[in-house]
């Protein structure tokens, strides 16, 4: 299929489109089509991708891939796809596409067959799933995939202390600040009421 000037000046003839027929008084100037967006619509977009945010583990961050000089995305790993395409494409485009376009792009895979694409695509997600839990440990999925701020690498100076033994890893850069004296009684009393090592200093 061609998409050039002869193409949609055929349109008039053989096709249903006024809204795409080439203007006779700008002849050499193609009609925007109905699904691009706008400078400012994806100015918008890329905005909302940037200050969005996620459960931990959910995805990564969108805003890393968001270049807005371009107003393009780049670098998105497989599953940040799935879950743009799934979950925020719905949310975004749909005050900005066209009825027919929206529902489209995101719910019918199957034009022939809507209620059956659906369905199918329901299923696979159940089935993934169900057998997801009789994967070995070793395997990750779904199921059992760390946390983003998780850190697996054991730690030679772990503290004895069984309250400071949780693994993880800052998830952004460090600051200091001086705790307030409810904020000190709390973490006294939670260290008095789960740490066993100061049992013997209760008396």
């Amino acid at each position: 299929m061609k998409d050039n000037l002869n193409a949609w000046k055929d349109l008039k003839i053989i096709c249903n489109r006024s809204k795409l027929e080439v203007d006779e008084r700008r002849p050499n100037v193609m009609s925007k089509a109905v699904y691009t967006l706008t400078k400012g619509q994806k100015r918008w977009i890329c905005e909302c991708i940037i200050h969005l945010k996620f459960p931990d583990g959910y995805t990564s961050n969108l805003a890393h891939c968001v270049y807005m000089k371009e107003l393009r995305m780049h670098g998105m790993k497989s599953y940040d796809c799935h879950v743009f395409m799934q979950k925020l494409i719905p949310v975004a485009f749909r005050e900005m596409l066209p009825g027919p376009v929206w529902s489209v792009l995101t719910e019918v895979k199957n034009k022939a067959q809507v209620e059956l694409s659906i369905v199918e695509a329901y299923l696979i997600e159940e089935i993934d799933l169900f057998t997801s839990h009789y994967f070995e440990p070793q395997i990750l999925c779904k199921q059992n995939r760390p946390r983003s701020n998780d850190d697996l690498m054991m730690n030679e100076n772990r503290s004895q202390w069984s309250i400071f033994n949780h693994l993880g890893q800052a998830s952004g850069t460090s600051k200091k600040r001086w705790l307030s004296g409810s904020e000190r009684h709390i973490i006294k009393m939670y260290i008095l009421c789960n740490c066993g090592v100061v049992m013997p200093y209760y008396e």
